[in-house]
């Protein structure tokens, strides 16, 4: 895979989902004080993705925008009923216009996830370094996921083909929580800025560095969802066990409580293997679409080679 040797046109966006508000305020700041996130090796550019459900502090309006095909661009207009379809369209000109070539996408979640870094793949061995160089500066923890290959199922309950990622294969998602929907959070906002820079930083240094040393980093692969049983009428029966609940990133082994039904009755997770939660309890994907209790992932070390982007 070719390795660009320089990034010219950064794009940060937030208000993916329009009721993550982290991202949404932190934009409309850099907005008004653009100069915070410039650097002078590349362009930052600054949008809020889904803006009409920003306004109304929702979600989406019709379709979730992080599951729409950036890699395409609707030629038919019958395509383009929906407004996260035609938002997709109008993202997409304004991106080739400006040439973006390196996306970070803010979002916020319900679940004890801290901060966590969502890559696409990793198959692009800079990516990893960049985004490993990122976790080592973090004063806090921060953990990386990887989403399922295409096209399995992904945790929003739809194939794993849409996103940011889809336009360009340098796309990181930056998720922080907890945080109610709709709601903002001190902790919350200071964390996601202080990623978010270091970003730029990392990006900017990648412009004046040659080589990239040999890294460990240690990355959290997702495995499969977990749904909620249901009734014959889909209504839910069973909640996450209160001994699972807020235990993101911790390893869930096989024998222990995973949910727990309204009669008092615990499920327990019948896996061979050490997993590890992650989104537990999510609301977002707490609907008869999704009905998701967590996602599991599988946890692994990559060892990272140095790096030389003149070859």
């Amino acid at each position: 895979m070719t390795q660009p040797t320089a990034f010219s046109n950064v794009l940060v966006v937030g208000g993916t989902h329009g009721n993550e508000l982290t991202g949404v305020y932190l934009v409309k700041h850099w907005q008004k004080q653009p100069k915070l996130v410039e650097r002078s090796s590349f362009k930052t550019h600054l949008c809020l993705g889904n803006t009409k459900a920003v306004e109304k502090c929702v979600r989406y309006i019709d379709k979730d925008l992080n599951r729409e095909r950036f890699d395409r661009f609707e030629k038919d207009t019958k395509e383009c009923t929906h407004y996260e379809t035609k938002r997709k369209q109008e993202l997409i000109s304004w991106m080739a216009l400006e040439q973006v070539d390196f996306v970070i996408d803010l979002h916020n979640t319900t679940s004890n996830m801290g901060v966590t870094l969502i890559l696409r793949s990793i198959e692009s061995i800079l990516l990893l370094h960049l985004v490993g160089e990122v976790q080592e500066k973090m004063p806090f923890p921060v953990h990386i996921l990887v989403l399922p290959d295409r096209p399995k199922k992904s945790f929003s309950g739809d194939s794993a083909t849409g996103g940011w990622s889809l336009y360009t294969e340098f796309s990181i998602g930056i998720e922080v929580g907890p945080i109610s929907h709709g709601t903002l959070k001190g902790e919350t906002i200071q964390k996601q800025e202080k990623v978010l820079q270091a970003f730029l930083d990392s990006v900017e240094k990648h412009n004046a560095t040659k080589t990239y040393p040999k890294r460990s980093i240690q990355v959290f692969k997702w495995v499969e969802a977990v749904h909620y049983p249901l009734d014959e009428l889909e209504e839910v029966t069973a909640f996450v066990h209160p001994a699972l609940d807020s235990q993101d990133w911790e390893p869930l082994r096989p024998g222990s409580p995973m949910l727990m039904t309204f009669e008092g009755d615990t499920v327990y997770y019948q896996g061979k293997e050490i997993v590890y939660p992650v989104f537990i309890n999510e609301a977002a994907y707490f609907d008869v679409k999704k009905n998701i209790a967590f996602a599991m992932t599988r946890k692994m070390s990559i060892d990272l080679p140095e790096l030389d982007k003149t070859t």
